[in-house]
């Protein structure tokens, strides 16, 4: 549930070798694309972020998904390893 706003959206998982990359749609609009996952070395974590904007009209339940696009060259795969994910108005920053 969100109401009219300008919102941060925070994506907290890990970085590591058999990371993949994300896009990520909010109401079947693309908001964030190739969010990359990869790192040589495991790092625990990471907080990565996009903004998303709900309109005047729009307030009330909305669809946030993730859809694998592929993986960075280096990487062994195309994992998403997320620990939790949270929305900031961008009016509380």
């Amino acid at each position: 549930m969100l109401a009219e706003g300008v919102y941060t959206f925070n994506i907290l998982g890990v970085k590591w070798l058999g990371g993949g990359k994300i896009d990520w749609y909010f109401n079947s609009t693309l908001v964030c694309a190739g969010q990359d996952w990869y790192s040589a070395d495991p790092v625990p974590n990471v907080t990565q972020t996009f903004t998303i904007t709900v309109g005047v009209t729009e307030g009330g339940r909305h669809v946030l998904v993730g859809v694998v696009n592929g993986k960075n060259g280096a990487s062994g795969g195309y994992s998403i390893r997320l620990t939790k994910m949270w929305a900031i108005p961008d009016s509380d920053n």
